[in-house]
């Protein structure tokens, strides 16, 4: 059973080491199929079949284009009734069919998940006609959407076939780095590279700070002293009782490993998850639930578990060995729960909503065991710590009321979430920070005594402890001031609605000059002397337009931009066709390139390993890559990213003395 439970561990730390969702893979979500049938009036259906990849949707062709994603179109050579007549209207069908209010496009979308199938009847004028087009789609999941992509089809009625071009053709990639070494060789800085691994390390690192928090919360610090007359009870000391201790400690962050299992195992798509962020009513829920914990913290009602559970989990720590030590462990993390559950909560909805899913899950939870593991396996194995301890009192209580207007705070973000979801336009930016302020005012009242709570009389001496937590919130609560008038709190990344969406038009001055044509921004490039920067975007990529409203607009980067380089726009799914003598079959994807859009993505495919949306890279008028690509990213990292790019240009320009150094 040990065994087995360590081995689930060790392969849930190989799954968070080697996830295989990286940003810079080449993403190729659907299989596409075709077949003709024959119908008993004589007529044929031209069917297109497609399988989708989990957490990706394909969308209907009764869109409206102008609401941004592309609808599946299907196109044909002659259409013209000369050699066949379309028979009705087309029609379509998917395994899962999402008829709602869409997130990302802020619109009503109809849109297909794991398969979909479109059929179209035709009545042949020429008995031996040929139906030849292609088909046109696109994908996205709950974070990015891939260009457009188009795929050749021929029906030869005559002959009853029907066959797909490009479907099944592999897609091909340059070696060397990620990108063709012919044309743009190997980066001369490393700047730049993937930021999974920093994401991971981000997400466990809150996950232990929840935890140093739910340290000195009333449900857990009193479990101390009970963790230390176990260990005393049992009366080992030496190697036996180090071990003991340690033993104890991985219990519990096993214990908070195990809840994040089911996510790697059972293999749970990334759009469940996403669900914490994207769903009004699962925002509205935990809005609910976050109220009433605040409710409950600031002393109207106690939440417990059952206490069957805890007598239960208790008596069984009364067992011999490790197995009792395993669950006085598996007694801590229960009868803390109704101080921990809020703070995980907290953590985990966070974790499940940014970029890597199940994966950040797990990080999460691991730093939260670390957090409470640690310290109680010290306390096992020093019990002299604990007279070093404040002991338990008044203080508690009020960590208590503060985490019930930290749940408030949280309370709020969920319901903006809701508002933001559907477009209401109630709880925008200046509503959502006044909320904030107000509430950062009242508990920095609390924390001076001027407002008490409940059943708890007015202090009549202030403690230094809530003075100084009181002047570190009223700090908090003044920087949140000058968001009121358009100020970017980067502290509060990611929490408040996005500067977008406000009463008040706070957008900066965007980036000046920018190109839409590869060759005409590299004679500019050569002719002024400066780097490149080529921005892969889409006219209906969301994520792009947020990077260019908010990391763009900042003044260093701006200037940068600006001053520094010549930046290209280059659309993937711009719809410009390309002329006759233009178009070819990429040696990429295997896929013919018919419009402008195409032209950049097989781009973007060939050199550089990628095919996702933004995709930041910078290369000298040469066509010398200077770093690694960048995707999504703060303003900080932004800008240090188009620094080092620049350090990588000068290098590159005083020759091959600068580039040994």
């Amino acid at each position: 059973m040990k065994l087995f439970r360590v081995l689930i561990l060790f392969l849930g730390f190989i799954a968070v080491a080697f996830n295989p969702s990286k940003a810079d893979d080449i993403e190729d979500p659907t299989d596409w199929t075709v077949a003709l049938k024959q119908t008993s009036d004589g007529g044929f259906e031209l069917v297109y079949q497609v399988k989708i990849e989990k957490g990706w949707y394909l969308y209907s062709s009764f869109l409206d284009p102008n609401i941004g994603p592309v609808p599946t179109g299907f196109f044909y050579e002659d259409s013209t009734g000369t050699k066949f007549t379309f028979d009705g209207a087309p029609t379509e069908t998917g395994e899962k069919i999402y008829d709602e209010l869409d997130p990302m496009w802020e619109a009503q979308v109809k849109k297909f998940s794991l398969g979909a199938t479109f059929t179209q009847k035709v009545k042949a004028i020429d008995p031996n006609a040929i139906v030849k087009g292609y088909l046109e789609f696109m994908t996205c999941n709950h974070e990015k959407c891939l260009p457009p992509e188009s795929i050749d089809f021929t029906f030869d009625l005559g002959k009853k076939t029907a066959t797909i071009a490009g479907a099944d053709v592999p897609v091909v990639l340059p070696t060397g780095g990620g990108t063709d070494a012919e044309k743009f060789g190997a980066p001369i800085s490393q700047c730049g590279e993937s930021q999974d691994a920093q994401g991971l390390l981000t997400i466990f690192i809150l996950g232990f700070l929840g935890g140093l928090v739910a340290l000195i919360t009333p449900c857990v610090f009193p479990m101390i002293p009970l963790t230390v007359t176990f260990f005393t009870k049992g009366g080992k000391s030496g190697k036996k009782g180090i071990f003991d201790a340690l033993f104890y400690g991985f219990s519990i962050v096993l214990i908070y490993f195990l809840f994040s299992v089911p996510f790697l195992v059972f293999d749970i798509p990334p759009d469940i998850l996403n669900a914490f962020a994207t769903n009004p009513w699962v925002n509205l829920v935990f809005f609910v639930v976050f109220v009433v914990f605040a409710i409950s913290f600031f002393g109207y009602f106690e939440i417990t578990l059952p206490s069957s559970i805890a007598n239960r989990a208790d008596k069984a720590s009364d067992l011999g060995g490790l197995l009792g030590i395993f669950f006085m462990a598996v007694t801590l993390v229960v009868v803390s729960f109704s101080c921990t559950g809020p703070i995980l909560g907290s953590l985990l909805v966070g974790a499940a909503t940014t970029d890597g899913g199940q994966y950040n899950l797990v990080a999460g939870m691991l730093g939260f065991g670390v957090a409470l593991g640690f310290p109680f396996a010290l306390f096992a194995m020093f019990p002299g710590f604990l007279a070093k301890l404040p002991k338990s009192g008044g203080w508690l209580a009020t960590v208590k009321h503060v985490l019930g207007f930290v749940e408030i705070a949280f309370a709020i973000k969920f319901l903006s979430n809701v508002d933001l979801v559907l477009q209401l336009g109630l709880v925008k930016r200046e509503l959502f920070l006044a909320l904030w302020i107000l509430l950062g005012i009242a508990l920095v009242l609390y924390l001076f005594g001027l407002i008490p709570m409940p059943h708890e009389p007015r202090p009549e001496k202030v403690s230094m402890g809530r003075k100084v937590s009181g002047l570190a919130f009223l700090a908090f609560t003044i920087y949140l001031i000058p968001g009121l008038w358009g100020t970017n709190l980067k502290l509060l990344s990611g929490f408040p609605p996005p500067m977008f969406y406000s009463y008040i038009d706070h957008n900066e001055g965007h980036v000046e000059t920018i190109f839409n044509d590869y060759e005409a921004a590299k004679a500019k490039a050569a002719a002024e002397g400066k780097p490149l920067l080529l921005d892969f975007t889409g006219w209906a990529c969301v994520n792009c337009r947020k990077m260019e409203e908010t990391v763009w607009v900042e003044p260093a980067v701006r200037k940068l931009m600006e001053e520094e380089y010549v930046v290209v726009s280059l659309y993937v799914d711009e719809d410009i066709k390309l002329s006759a003598d233009e178009q070819y079959i990429s040696d990429a994807t295997g896929k013919k390139i018919r419009t402008v859009g195409n032209l950049w993505s097989d781009m973007q495919i060939k050199y550089f390993k990628a095919n996702a949306q933004p995709w930041y890279v910078l290369v000298s008028a040469d066509e010398q890559l200077l770093s690694n690509a960048l995707g999504t990213a703060s303003a900080e990292r932004y800008e240090t990213y188009l620094r080092c790019g620049l350090d990588a240009y000068k290098k590159h320009t005083n020759g091959p003395t600068a580039l040994a150094q």
